[in-house]
């Protein structure tokens, strides 16, 4: 027989510095991302689809490869952000240098960072399979199910570069404007 009671104690988890990173032992280590690659689809053994995501994570010590499975490959990351990878495991990868695995059983822990309410408008798109709403200055990644393709007016909170969505509207397109944009496309050229 067991519990689980909430306490109010701080809890430490030691952390291991990059250069400090031991092959086969569980660890949490922490550092900033300097590079980040798209994450990449894969199908499973078990024929679903998953993700998988490179990523190179510094500390005053060292830089080592870190490579994110599943719903951690899919988390919004830039260049520059701090992340603290918990209960990751290190292995030997194709190039012979250790690298972090961050799998299930693993977390990802950004710090929360300021949030602000919103009104933005633009394209729903996906990304890397994740849906971002591409207001023309840059592709915000949003929270929830919204038509793909959509023109949409969204109200909501902005957290770093993610979009919880509040509410929303469609945004019907004038037919004037797609008629004159039409016929831009189909205009001879020199026209």
């Amino acid at each position: 027989n067991g519990s689980i009671a909430p306490s109010d104690a701080e809890i430490d988890v030691p952390v291991t510095s990059l250069s400090g990173i031991t092959e086969g032992v569980p660890l949490s280590v922490q550092g900033t991302v300097a590079q980040v690659r798209p994450a990449r689809p894969f199908t499973t053994r078990q024929g679903e689809t998953s993700w998988v995501r490179n990523l190179l994570l510094r500390d005053a010590t060292g830089s080592v490869a870190a490579v994110l499975w599943g719903d951690h490959a899919r988390t919004d990351l830039d260049p520059g952000d701090a992340v603290t990878l918990h209960h990751v495991t290190a292995r030997r990868g194709r190039n012979g240098f250790l690298e972090v695995h961050a799998g299930r059983g693993s977390a990802l822990v950004l710090p929360e960072g300021e949030s602000r309410e919103v009104e933005m408008e633009g394209t729903v798109v996906p990304v890397a399979g994740v849906l971002c709403l591409d207001d023309g200055t840059g592709c915000h990644p949003l929270e929830g199910d919204l038509p793909v393709g959509a023109e949409v007016r969204l109200r909501g909170t902005l957290q770093r570069r993610r979009v919880v969505p509040n509410s929303y509207e469609v945004k019907e397109p004038d037919a004037g404007e797609v008629q004159e944009r039409l016929g831009r496309l189909l205009a001879p050229p020199g026209s």
